[in-house]
């Protein structure tokens, strides 16, 4: 409980104060991924390491057709997102196709959680200092809506 307050609390920082790290990241990336949706003009950011786990909260409406996409900087081995629902129920993992993104509806409004978790990366000394073995990096999470099209 300690460690998802902590990574709550951490995860809202990131968002306020964007660490220039992640800035420069946000700036690099090519929304080109979210095509032919538009991309919500917000990211969600957070410097984390491997193994830490956060998560958010995002409303969605069903006026529209969603697109997650999730971005990490190349030096992570990868992340790990799910999307559930307010009875927490998973309507998409990438656990095991480690695919980015996910294109999807919503009957009604409602919120969604989406939790993220950074992969570990196994220590090979020639990359990773013995007193640091744990490396960290941005996560930037985008979506994109696109009306629905009947």
């Amino acid at each position: 409980m300690k460690r998802n307050i902590f990574s709550l609390i951490i995860f809202l920082i990131s968002i306020i104060i964007v660490n220039p790290q992640c800035k420069i990241f946000v700036n690099s990336l090519h929304r080109n991924k979210l095509y032919p949706y538009v991309w919500d003009e917000q990211h969600h950011t957070a410097i984390l390491e491997e193994t830490q786990q956060t998560h958010f909260y995002k409303t969605l409406s069903d006026e529209y057709d969603y697109k997650i996409v999730v971005y990490h900087e190349e030096h992570l081995a990868g992340v790990e997102f799910k999307v559930l629902n307010s009875e927490e129920q998973i309507l998409f993992s990438n656990e095991y196709t480690h695919k980015m993104n996910w294109d999807f509806s919503v009957d009604s409004t409602q919120q969604f959680l989406i939790k993220i978790n950074v992969l570990e990366t196994h220590n090979d000394e020639r990359i990773l200092p013995k007193n640091n073995p744990k490396r960290n990096g941005c996560v930037v999470i985008m979506f994109g809506r696109k009306e629905i099209s009947y």
